[in-house]
Order: structure tokens, then sequence, then C-alpha cells
């Protein structure tokens, strides 16, 4: 099973949950990270393997296949630390670049059956 987990405030992962739905309904389940784990991470399990920041990422983006799969492929020839720099850039900005929820959400468009339970 490919699980995509979101801290659900953040208009960034939400939108990326919004994105990957619409172009790949069929693939993936989606929940939410509890208040434990650091939300600086989107997590995403795929066959019980667990995988975190930007690795989630590039993993998720290969497993949608087409131009996310081509897209994941040149983003791996980046050197992995600079590619973990603008994660977390980007990830530390979130909310002052895209906005924030007041409430903890995936999107209503993805149906309930494609949602699970928290991390």
């Amino acid at each position: 099973m490919k699980i995509i987990y979101i801290d659900g405030h953040c208009n960034l992962c939400n939108g990326l949950i919004k994105y990957v739905y619409q172009r790949r309904p069929d693939i993936f389940r989606y929940g939410k990270t509890s208040l434990d784990n650091n939300l600086e991470y989107i997590l995403y399990s795929r066959d019980g393997e667990i995988f975190k920041a930007e690795k989630a990422v590039l993993m998720i983006g290969r497993d949608m296949g087409g131009l996310e799969k081509g897209i994941s492929q040149i983003l791996s020839l980046i050197p992995n630390i600079i590619i973990r720099k603008i994660y977390f850039f980007i990830s530390r900005n979130r909310y002052k670049i895209f906005g924030k929820k007041n409430i903890c959400e995936i999107s209503d468009d993805i149906p309930k059956d494609q949602q699970v339970g928290d991390l």
C-alpha cells in the first residue's frame, strides 16, 4: 500500500495531495501526521517502508509515473545535500509562502475511502 502523510494545515501539502489524486486517483491513500511527528516532513509509506522529506517527494514522483517520474529522476541527479536544503527551506517557510489552514484536514476533494488514519 502507498500512503502519503501530510500535516493537514499546510496549503502546499494539501495542494500536493489534490494534484496527486487528480492525476493518479487509484495509486495512493492519504493520511495526516500526528503532532508527535516533525511537521516539517511529508512522509510516504510504500509497502511498509517510510520515506521522509525530500526522499518522500522524489519517491512519490517516481511512483506516479509519467512526467512526474521523469522529473523525479532528473532531480535525483542533483546532489542530496542541495535537494535537502531546498526542501527544508520551502518546508520552514511554507506557511508564509502558501498559507495555513486553521483546521488540520485533508482536502474535501479526496474521498473518505482514500483516506487512512493518522500516523
